[in-house]
């Protein structure tokens, strides 16, 4: 359950004002998008078509909901170039994971913007096929892979880019990656964090039952760490990053995300009601942090700002617990992929550096 403070800062919501784009930042981009079949995804999607994009990629984990929203898109857009695809993920399978990875390589070609939007909410213990809790599965292994087998595609994307036109420096006209946080992070307890091994104590239903809330708290901190870590990796020319890492909040927002929790607290169905955001206001946040400068880089950005992280992003103990935590995720990963961690050692010799 959210503390009081955090519950009363919801009611500043319908009070901050957000911005659009111009009209054609996103010509001519392909923009994917994960868990784009309903809600802040498919707003998103319909955003980036208004605002130019002539592909959309769609994540989704049915099919045949992920075409409708196709049909959707495309009966919806005054954008007459636009294209569609809608492809299945689930990312509760590291194998649907993979499959899906490989198909944007073999079918999608250049990636401009890369949204991990797909994610989860539950007060049920589960477990994956893969035999993980389902959160930590879904808001943070999967999508931590997925994001170390794609970063390189907008890397490629961008040193074509970079080296046809000598246009991009500075963030704005460059590939964007961008992983979809929460405000939750600021109310982590995340009582397992003094554990050897920290993902295996959050594997279990003893830490997870009465801890639910902080759950998905742990989890969407985590998600931030992975998009600073990924934002350090990221090549450099002439001291900008090449592709823009960032990590944004939609805020709070009337989407399915809560219903799919199980049963929420009656006060959070009814703040839902009163305060929260639209799918398509949510949306706008995903859009800014996809044309960010790169002062958004490796930053978390809140309300369509850069915005200072949690205590347990920020201070000594969190930054030590970002790189232990994202070891361990890695750790995780080469036991799918053992090249995970080469995937991410970019080099910079095409540059002359």
């Amino acid at each position: 359950m959210p503390s009081l403070i955090g519950l009363l800062r919801l009611f500043k919501l319908p009070f901050i004002s957000l911005a659009t784009p111009a009209p054609e930042t996103f010509k001519g981009k392909t923009i994917l998008i994960t868990g784009a079949a309903s809600g802040i995804g498919l707003a998103a999607a319909q955003h980036f078509a208004h605002f130019g994009a002539s592909r959309i990629i769609l994540g989704v984990r049915s099919l045949r909901k992920g075409n409708a929203a196709a049909q959707t898109l495309l009966s919806t857009s005054s954008n007459a170039d636009l294209r569609v695809d809608s492809w299945e993920l689930d990312l509760m399978s590291f194998e649907s994971v993979v499959k899906f990875s490989e198909k944007c390589k073999r079918d999608a070609g250049r990636i401009d913007v890369a949204i991990m939007n797909a994610g989860k909410a539950s007060t049920k213990f589960e477990l994956s096929p893969d035999g993980w809790e389902s959160l930590m599965q879904v808001n943070v292994l999967s999508t931590a892979f997925l994001s170390c087998l794609l970063l390189s595609q907008l890397v490629t994307t961008s040193k074509k880019t970079i080296l046809k036109t000598g246009d991009g420096l500075g963030g704005v006209g460059l590939p964007h990656f961008v992983i979809v946080g929460s405000d939750a992070h600021y109310q982590v307890e995340f009582r397992e964090r003094n554990e050897k091994d920290i993902l295996a104590a959050l594997n279990t239903e003893r830490s997870f039952k009465g801890h639910e809330f902080d759950r998905y708290c742990v989890s969407k901190l985590f998600d931030l760490y992975i998009a600073v870590e990924l934002a350090a990796l990221v090549p450099r020319v002439k001291g900008s990053p090449i592709v823009v890492v960032n990590c944004v909040t939609p805020g709070f927002c009337a989407s399915g995300l809560l219903a799919q929790s199980g049963e929420p607290p009656l006060i959070l169905r009814v703040l839902q009601w009163l305060v929260a955001r639209t799918p398509e206001k949510g949306a706008l946040c995903y859009v800014d942090a996809a044309s960010k400068g790169e002062e958004s880089h490796g930053q978390y950005l809140n309300h369509q700002k850069v915005w200072k992280p949690g205590e347990l992003a920020t201070s000594e103990e969190g930054v030590e617990l970002r790189a232990k935590v994202w070891s361990e995720i890695l750790d995780e990963l080469e036991k799918i992929r053992p090249d995970t961690r080469s995937l991410l050692a970019f080099h910079d010799e095409i540059w002359g550096t």
